[in-house]
């Protein structure tokens, strides 16, 4: 609506409502006033191709709680026919703080019937906030956007180049697809010579994803399927396609190509020690994760001697030479290695065997080997030390919502931080000189470690202070991942409660006034608690009087109580 339609309709609905307003009445209130927020915006790319999508992103719009986008283009068509037309945009979250706007293909097509068009001119942006009292508003005055239903891939392929299993390089390009557009690949057509003197035809299809450069930054993955997983040399042809989602396919470039894979190679760890459960990054080229539907695989095969702490010699050669299988191989030149240990009955007692069962120094070789149906291949091995430290158990204390509740219930719920501080002071007294470590926060160092989970109403319906639910006694702290918490159907099998963790909410048990007879009971806790819980009469901490109010030394006695209440029983 123009701008003086829209000042005469509020005209006339304000008269209409004065008129039939009763005498006296006060008329409605004018409609809100709109506060614009200003936004910048930019064009992410250019040319709009068949079943892709037009994308805008836009800089200052994180105080905005966006409804609905408009992307509104004002110029001309093909430097001859003018164009005002606005378009809802898909509303998507950006990179950074960024707000990300997409008007679909087949909504442009209605600037032209060809399906193929250059605009030129303004292009405008209107976000939308769900309050109607603030929206985003912003321009780019000039910009040029091509419309398209096809291009034709260029890939500026190397003549003659190295590349390692399962790496992705980036080449420039020109021309290629983005998501929803299509997929663009390079097939290569040729003989791969590997450095045993086998050769095999290679015709392998493998796709160009658009990088960090745009439609002019083409990054190319080589799986260990390209040429298999011996080191050798492909000679052959390199053929650019764009397969489009609403058009044919279209080759593009064509380069005769030599490419050489570089065998797999361990470089070394990060850090090079490490301790039971502890996860160690690998640093090398080449190196592959585990495919199950393929057979393939790639474990560390661990040659050398291991010397314990305590002068044991081990070596570690031939049969018994240690295989370590990476969990995650995120990339060609990192994976990550969880020092895990295994329990096995020895002389009728369970023991630890393995790189990490007891402390102390390897020095060798780590070689990598890569599997599959066909081949095993040895890779260039990793010389050197790598220390074995001692085992480190890590207790990861989990606060679950319930536990703020509790301490609501106790007037407590605004000294809960100081309350926290007081549980990991006496978790730490009672550990004092044990190679132990309690923390607030999912550890990222540690696959392996235990949680205890410290909650508030017992969901065992017992009014229990805290139960330990894991299965069977860990005699010599053979598991280090125990979870104490949540559910354990193996102890409800066995007849025992099945809820494990710490129940704050029970502690309620310890006032004479709430529980009774309680043996538990003891005066010293109304004297405490009484005047901060609700259910004695008291008044709820307030965050006005922490730490400066004239409760000051109550609260802080009634905090470190509950502290130690809570570090006693997790201990």
């Amino acid at each position: 609506m123009k701008q003086s339609a829209r000042k005469h309709a509020w005209i006339l609905i304000a008269g209409l409502a004065l008129a039939g307003c009763p005498e006296g009445a006060e008329p409605p209130p004018p409609p809100p006033a709109v506060q614009e927020l200003p936004l910048t915006p930019f064009l992410v790319d250019g040319t709009v191709v068949g079943g892709g999508s037009l994308i805008v992103q836009v800089q200052g719009a994180s105080l905005l709680d966006p409804r609905r986008g408009v992307v509104t283009l004002q110029g001309v068509i093909d430097g001859v026919e003018p164009i005002d037309e606005s378009f809802v945009a898909t509303l998507e979250e950006g990179p950074g703080d960024a707000l990300t706007l997409r008007v679909s293909w087949f909504d442009l097509q209605a600037l032209t019937a060809t399906g193929t068009a250059m605009f030129e001119g303004e292009l405008r942006v209107v976000v939308e906030d769900k309050l109607d009292s603030l929206r985003g508003v912003g321009a780019i005055d000039t910009v040029a956007i091509e419309m398209v239903e096809r291009l034709e891939p260029r890939v500026a392929f190397p003549q003659n180049f190295a590349v390692h299993l399962n790496e992705e390089v980036s080449l420039d390009a020109r021309g290629l697809l983005r998501p929803g557009e299509g997929e663009s690949r390079v097939v290569l057509e040729g003989e791969f010579l590997t450095q045993g003197g086998t050769s095999r035809d290679v015709n392998a299809a493998l796709p160009m994803r658009i990088g960090a450069g745009g439609r002019s930054d083409a990054r190319v993955h080589f799986p260990p399927d390209t040429f298999g997983l011996e080191p050798g040399v492909f000679q052959g042809r390199a053929t650019a396609y764009n397969e489009h989602e609403l058009s044919d396919l279209v080759a593009g470039s064509s380069v005769e190509s030599i490419i050489e894979q570089s065998p797999t190679v361990l470089e070394g760890f990060a850090p090079a020690a490490g301790s039971r459960g502890e996860i160690v990054e690998v640093v090398g080229a080449g190196l592959i994760p585990a495919d199950i539907r393929d057979s393939r695989t790639m474990f560390l095969l661990v040659e050398g001697t291991f010397r314990t702490t305590t002068g044991v010699v081990v070596e570690l050669e031939g049969e018994t030479a240690l295989r370590l299988a990476p969990d995650e191989v995120p990339s060609h030149d990192q994976a990550r290695l969880v020092l895990r240990t295994q329990v096995l009955e020895q002389a009728g007692m369970p023991q630890l065997v393995g790189l990490t069962a007891a402390p102390g120094v390897f020095q060798g070789k780590m070689t990598p080997v890569l599997v599959d149906s066909v081949s095993t291949v040895m890779g260039v091995p990793w010389e050197g030390q790598f220390v074995i430290e001692p085992t480190q158990q890590i207790v990861f204390v989990k606060f679950l919502p319930g536990f703020s509740e509790a301490l609501d219930e106790f007037g407590l719920g605004n000294v809960e931080r100081e309350i926290r501080d007081r549980i990991f002071a006496v978790l730490a007294r009672d550990y004092e000189g044990m190679n132990i470590e309690f923390v607030e926060t999912r550890p990222d160092g540690f696959a392996e470690y235990a949680v205890i989970e410290v909650g508030g109403v017992d969901p065992n319906g017992a009014d229990l202070l805290g139960l330990d639910n894991t299965a069977g006694k860990d005699t010599g702290n053979l598991r280090l991942d125990d979870i104490i918490g949540g559910e354990n159907a193996d102890s409800g099998e066995l007849g025992y409660f099945v809820f494990g963790g710490v129940f704050v909410h029970s502690f309620r048990l310890f006032s004479p006034t709430i529980s009774g007879e309680n043996e538990l009971a003891s005066p010293l806790f109304d004297q405490v608690f009484a005047p901060f819980m609700g259910e004695l009469g008291g008044t709820t901490v307030a965050a006005t009087e922490w730490p400066d109010g004239p409760r000051r030394d109550m609260i802080g006695e009634a905090a470190r109580v509950m502290g130690n209440l809570i570090g006693n029983t997790i201990s």
